[in-house]
């Protein structure tokens, strides 16, 4: 009885030996003869085989030496710059499949792949090939959006896990992109064809790259067409108490035009009589932020040198009755 039951355990293992081997085999016969070459050659996960075929998709199209630097991203193999520059005007180019196998795919090129790959060395080796960060992913897409995609885009859209006792995530993939991207010769100030900044897009989620593009030369007063400097739209729109207060202690504020000044104090003004009215059981520990946001608009008057004139309300607010919003949040702690 025993032995049948040894038996019995053996053949339904070699059996499950069996169709593991089918599944592979069945897997491997949709990829190109490079692909099944990688598989045989290489242990990859469930997840990395799904990563080598959407390589395989975007490349499909591509000549073979740019499919062959791609194979080599996905690989984490070293890229050189012979190799590279032997690409020409390919280092640049998608090759976009609107529906393979039902599957709609946007354009990659070469950085977007590394960028998607995680592999920081490749960026780094196509940046210096003169691949260009600039350059539209899918360049004939309808959508006037995603032709306004590329590597920069995408790059500062990476995160990692969210972080601790945070809404928002780990963006330290982002930032070495971005400091790669800096190291060689990206524009500090760039502007998607929207008129969106690269500051502008860090300045939401993203304080260490904001802290980054303006230690690079992003200037926080540059203007696009018809927007407002970033500077004033920390106070006035954003409401950022931490990008205020990096601003103001890096001398951002200290010649400040009278007319943006006007525009800051109406939405100070504005914004701390709102805090000073709420119940901080309504918004919970953000409540906090109006405090944060008085100590960094007090710092920028500061830095600025304005003359605020002690009958205004901004006055009576941020010196007369500073400790409001601490002293609102402090009694509904201790329960009063």
């Amino acid at each position: 009885m025993r032995f049948l039951l040894r038996l019995i355990g053996f053949i339904l293992l070699l059996t499950a030996l069996s169709c593991s081997e089918e599944k592979k085999e069945d897997v491997s016969s949709n990829f190109s003869p490079e692909g099944r070459a990688i598989m045989e050659k290489e242990n990859l996960s469930d997840e990395q085989i799904s990563n080598l075929k959407l390589v395989e998709i975007d490349y499909s199209k591509a000549p073979s030496e740019m499919r062959a630097i791609a194979y080599k991203i996905f690989l984490r193999q070293s890229l050189t710059q012979p190799d590279l520059k032997a690409l020409g005007e390919n280092i640049n180019k998608s090759f976009p499949e609107r529906k393979p196998n039902g599957l709609y795919r946007y354009g990659r090129t070469l950085l977007v792949t590394a960028v998607e790959n995680q592999n920081l060395d490749a960026v780094n080796a196509l940046l210096e090939a003169g691949a260009d960060p600039y350059v539209s992913t899918d360049p004939n897409n309808e959508s006037e959006q995603i032709r306004s995609w590329n590597f920069l885009y995408l790059a500062m859209k990476q995160e990692g896990q969210k972080l601790p006792d945070s809404d928002y995530f780990d963006k330290t993939y982002a930032n070495q992109l971005l400091q790669l991207y800096l190291k060689h010769g990206g524009d500090p100030n760039y502007r998607w064809p929207d008129g969106q900044s690269l500051l502008e897009f860090t300045v939401g989620d993203n304080f260490e790259g904001f802290k980054i593009l303006l230690q690079a030369g992003a200037d926080p007063w540059k203007r696009g067409e018809q927007d407002t400097p970033l500077a004033v739209q920390c106070v006035t729109l954003m409401r950022k108490p931490s990008c205020i207060q990096y601003l103001a202690e890096n001398g951002y504020y200290d010649k400040t035009p009278e007319n943006y000044m006007y525009d800051m104090i109406d939405a100070a003004t504005n914004e701390l009589e709102a805090g000073a009215r709420t119940d901080p059981e309504e918004v919970g520990q953000s409540y906090s932020e109006y405090g944060r946001y008085a100590d960094a608009v007090k710092l920028l008057l500061q830095r600025s040198h304005y003359p605020l004139g002690e009958g205004s309300t901004l006055y009576r607010l941020l010196y007369v009755e500073s400790g409001t919003y601490r002293k609102k949040l402090q009694e509904k702690r201790d329960g009063n």
